[in-house]
C-alpha cells in the first residue's frame, strides 16, 4: 500500500505526523516510528526526533525508511525541520 506523503526529513519521507504518542499495537509494520522532542519545560517548538521520549514529548512521527539517529542525541532538528514538523503537525 502506498504511503501519502506528508513532508521528507533528511531525505526520508514521513507519513504519519501526530501530536499523540501511537500505541506499539496501532503501528504499521512497514513503517519506523519516533517520537519527537519540545525544547522546553512548557509547550516548546520541536527540538529533537529520538527512538523514545518520556519528558518533553511533542508528537510522533513515522517515516518509510530510518533515519540516522546520533546516539544518546537523537536527531537535532534545525529551524527548517521544526517549521516543517509545525506546518504538518
Amino acid at each position: 500500500m502506498q504511503e501519502n506523503i506528508k513532508f521528507k526529513l533528511r531525505d526520508v519521507p514521513v507519513v504519519e505526523l501526530t501530536q499523540s504518542r501511537i500505541k506499539k499495537e496501532e503501528r504499521k509494520e512497514s513503517l519506523h516510528y519516533y517520537d519527537i522532542r519540545h525544547s522546553d519545560d512548557d509547550w516548546g517548538e520541536p527540538s529533537t526526533v529520538e527512538a523514545g521520549v518520556w519528558v518533553n514529548h511533542f508528537g510522533t512521527l513515522a517515516t518509510t525508511a530510518p533515519l540516522e539517529l546520533e546516539e544518546h542525541l537523537g536527531l537535532l532538528l534545525s529551524e527548517e525541520e521544526q517549521n516543517l514538523i509545525n506546518q504538518h503537525i
